[in-house]
């Protein structure tokens, strides 16, 4: 299995980037796909705790927005919590195959 730092390597060599929307920043940041799932990995892990600690129906901590061809044209992290109803909504009104929505439930 190859590490983190090799896979990085080999993103950057093959040009595999992706630019992403962080809650914190005003601008993207242009990341290899290796980064982004780093970072997806840990989105969802405060995504949890703050499902825990709200109470939320449903936390987005993640989307992706995807070209014609398949690639990837946009991607966002972030901490949103909802009520089903609302995220019903949001989710909804996206409405297009060219988005992937990451979302934590509440079992």
């Amino acid at each position: 299995m190859k590490s983190i730092e090799e896979r990085h390597q080999e993103d950057l060599a093959h040009g595999r980037m992706v630019w992403v929307r962080f809650p914190d920043r005003p601008m993207c940041r242009h990341l290899t796909m290796t980064e982004f799932e780093e970072a997806k990995k840990e989105f969802n892990r405060k995504a949890i705790e703050v499902q825990k600690e709200t109470g939320a129906d449903c936390v987005i901590y993640a989307t992706k927005t995807y070209n014609e061809d398949g690639s990837i044209r946009t991607a966002g992290l972030d901490i949103i919590p909802l009520d089903r109803e609302e995220y019903d909504r949001r989710v909804q009104s996206l409405g297009s195959k060219d988005e992937m929505v990451y979302t934590v439930y509440k079992r």
